[in-house]
């Protein structure tokens, strides 16, 4: 069931806003489009799993799990457990997925999100906004507007603890190209927000700015949106709503 058109207040006066507009930085993880083998982690068996279909996608998404017979598979670096299981929703895939392999319905070929296994994708979201249709009396079929990205919650470095923590964004288009960081490697995200009927995905990161290797309450927070307004590219402004 789909959420119904939410109001974004935002209060005027003593509220600044920082209207900068700044092009999405290019990571070292971007892939072009060719065929790029996939290394895989020595320390984990896994398996490109079964494909998954999200409605408007012109891509099967296949995730790249740990290899159980079972939900569960012990890593043997950490001692810990990981979980083989991807949920899926309308628009969500979440679990512990080491990467996604972008089928392209059309063609067949085939585009590995990262170059490497390394990784854990705890989220892939694909952007779009279901609303009712004012000419149809009864509602049951909304409307969809899709926007032909997914952001993805990543946690980079999985050699030491299995835990969703220090989580990175990332974005791609709907056929697993131009993958790109949405802010600074020294920045994690603590919170997002897509507001679908604005065309924003809005984002709160927070960087270890008292240099302990920990973030904490006290550390300094960033304030983010990606801008769809031109879905073909977006664009990602910081902005600071704090009352001077």
């Amino acid at each position: 069931m789909y959420t119904r058109l939410a109001m974004l207040l935002m209060c005027g006066g003593v509220l600044v806003a920082c209207d900068q507009t700044t092009n999405i930085a290019t990571n070292a993880h971007q892939q072009e489009n060719t065929d790029v083998p996939l290394k895989t982690n020595p320390d984990i068996n896994i398996k490109v799993d079964l494909p998954i279909y999200l409605q408007g996608v012109p891509s099967l998404l296949h995730p790249v799990t740990v290899s159980a017979v079972d939900e569960y598979a012990q890593k043997s670096f950490s001692g810990e457990k990981i979980s083989s299981f991807v949920d899926v929703s309308h628009d969500t895939l979440s679990g512990q997925m080491f990467n996604v392999v972008f089928e392209e319905l059309q063609t067949g070929q085939t585009q590995p999100l990262f170059a490497t296994n390394h990784q854990l994708i705890y989220q892939a979201q694909y952007l779009m906004w279901a609303f009712d249709n004012p000419e149809q009396e009864d509602k049951k079929e909304p409307i969809i507007k899709h926007y032909h990205h997914f952001i993805y919650k990543v946690q980079e470095k999985i050699n030491q603890e299995n835990k969703e923590e220090k989580l990175s964004l990332y974005i791609s288009d709907d056929r697993g190209n131009q993958l790109k960081k949405l802010h600074p490697d020294d920045e994690y995200v603590i919170q997002t927000q897509w507001v679908a009927q604005a065309g924003r995905y809005y984002f709160i990161t927070k960087s270890d700015s008292d240099n302990d290797g920990k973030i904490a309450l006290k550390d300094k927070s960033h304030n983010y949106y990606v801008d769809f307004q031109d879905i073909k590219n977006p664009t990602i402004k910081p902005y600071d709503f704090m009352p001077k």
